[in-house]
């Protein structure tokens, strides 16, 4: 029985069955739980206490997680090529047509591993590295998850939203790549010295999104709409926060 609900959650895609997309409140309680442990629980329960061994753990997590984007990257990169005469959206030729109902599945493991992605902080906090969980780590987290919320359950996504989250994948398959070979410890310290490339994709990654945002909804291929303008401020947010951490990581050491 547990089995064949735990099968039915992860694998049947109706939507509007799912407990979290149902009722928002859950990622939303999810979120804020989060914020609350990783700043203030968190570090006060382990003042006291050894940090956590999470290194085998690490390892496994990070390399599942990598493998589940590059499936993201490779379902949207075929998806996009498939409907790429769906690239310029309008009200005559929505993302949602009959071609793109499997973006309902793509959609909704994507919003379980990004929701997954939460125990990178935790697991610094139960290492006892609260110098890492740092206001980009935390704020950019909080971020995907809200977007994630927002675009679970929306009927016209468009083209750019597939585009942007195809890219995003390809970047977390090397990031997750690079945490778990860096979980092997200081063995493997003198493979890692391209972590600096790793924030420079980041920054490029949104600089893409804005970029190819502005320029489809300025011809009309996309809507300016609330979900839209939510989409751009949070990139331009985190693109802030990203030139931000690289300069103080990077720039400065330089000077």
């Amino acid at each position: 029985m547990l089995t064949e609900n735990m099968s039915e959650f992860f694998f049947d895609y109706d939507l509007n069955s799912k407990l979290p997309v149902r009722y928002p409140s859950i990622p939303l309680t999810i979120i804020a739980l989060y914020v609350l442990f990783v700043k203030w629980i968190g570090p006060s329960w382990m003042k006291d206490r050894e940090p956590f061994k999470l290194r085998r753990v690490m390892i496994v997590y990070n390399f599942i997680l990598s493998m589940a984007n590059i499936y993201f990257s490779i379902s949207l990169i075929i998806l996009m090529i498939q409907n790429r005469d769906l690239m310029c959206l309008n009200e005559e030729n929505r993302f949602h047509s009959s071609r793109m109902e499997n973006t309902v599945r793509i959609r909704w493991h994507a919003f379980l591993e990004r929701f997954c992605t939460l125990f990178d902080t935790i697991f610094l906090v139960l290492r006892k590295k609260d110098s890492h969980v740092s206001i980009l780590h935390v704020f950019h987290h909080v971020i995907v998850c809200l977007l994630c919320t927002l675009l679970i359950n929306a009927e016209d996504l468009g083209f750019f939203v597939a585009l942007v989250f195809a890219i995003n994948s390809t970047v977390h398959v090397i990031m997750h790549f690079y945490y778990g070979l860096a979980a092997f410890g200081p063995s493997m310290r003198k493979y890692l010295w391209w972590k600096k490339y790793l924030t420079l994709l980041q920054i490029g990654q949104f600089v893409f999104a804005l970029l190819y945002m502005f320029i489809t909804m300025s011809t009309g291929c996309e809507e300016r709409s609330l979900r839209n303008i939510v989409f751009v401020s949070f990139c331009l947010a985190l693109l802030v926060l990203f030139i931000n951490f690289y300069h103080k990581g990077y720039s400065r050491k330089k000077d």
